[in-house]
């Protein structure tokens, strides 16, 4: 197509798709690339060229086709979703706000919209903001367990354990991938209402769903070690969390290890040796 009429920018914007749908990465970008060269007013090639380039992390690049893009067409969803997600990635969280409300205006009751800005309000620690928008997000889209974990969250900065179990038990239902934050959340509601053997068991799910998840693996041996008399159990479980993440958290690694040598002064002292 390209060689039949070298100026029309419309064949090489369908060449890049094609070369797209063939994930064949430099060829797309290159067609996308020269589709901008015979037009430089072509949006979709545009926001091609700023998705691409945001996927290769390459910052100045994305930004200067998210800036193009959005000189030409202010309200393109794309470029503007491409340019939330480029901000995240920067945590310029309060930055992202106009842009998400941009899109709200545009799509009131879009999923993506409102995920984002409970995301951005979170982490700006705007909790009454992130909680409306969590709750609208759940209702568009049930599954999207993640937004659930947020709410259960925001209850436990609210100090309001029921509801943060009610929406880690929903998280934790509906997840599909690994749930250990989910499970940790729980634990830490349980615990926070003076349930220990529950936090325990949760806790233990934590790591039974991600082994690499250290602070769930620290609360396992903390609370065995308050719960039990036989010290035995907790410094089993001190000696795995000192095998396993020695450096992870100096803290954590300080109490473990003195744990450990308390206990083992302690069995020493009734005349047995531990290893």
């Amino acid at each position: 197509m390209t060689k039949k009429d070298s100026v029309n920018a419309q064949y090489s914007y369908q060449l890049g798709l094609s070369y797209a749908y063939a994930k064949e990465r430099d060829r797309m970008i290159n067609c996308f690339l020269d589709t901008y060269k015979k037009d430089t007013g072509h949006v979709r090639a545009i926001s091609k060229l700023a998705l691409s380039f945001f996927k290769l992390n390459k910052l100045d690049s994305t930004y200067l086709f998210i800036n193009k893009g959005l000189a030409l067409a202010p309200s393109d969803v794309s470029i503007n979703r491409i340019k939330v997600n480029q901000l995240f990635r920067e945590k310029k969280y309060a930055e992202t706000i106009p842009v998400l409300l941009k899109l709200d205006s545009i799509e009131k009751m879009d999923l993506f919209n409102n995920t984002m800005l409970g995301k951005a309000y979170y982490n700006l620690e705007d909790f009454a903001n992130a909680k409306l928008r969590f709750e609208k997000a759940v209702k568009l889209d049930r599954d999207a367990y993640k937004n659930y974990t947020y709410l259960g969250n925001i209850a436990m900065q609210q100090k309001k354990f029921k509801s943060a179990m009610f929406n880690y038990y929903q998280a934790s239902s509906k997840g599909n991938e690994k749930r250990d934050a989910e499970y940790y959340g729980l634990a830490n509601a349980y615990y926070a209402m003076k349930r220990p053997k529950m936090a325990l068991k949760f806790y233990k799910k934590a790591c039974e769903e991600n082994f690499k998840n250290y602070q769930a693996k620290f609360q396992v041996a903390k609370i065995t070690d308050a719960l039990y008399e036989d010290k035995k159990m907790a410094y089993a479980q001190y000696k795995k969390y000192e095998k396993q993440f020695l450096d992870r958290d100096k803290v954590m690694t300080d109490f473990v290890q003195k744990r450990i040598s308390d206990i083992k002064k302690e069995y020493f002292m009734k005349g047995e040796f531990l290893e």
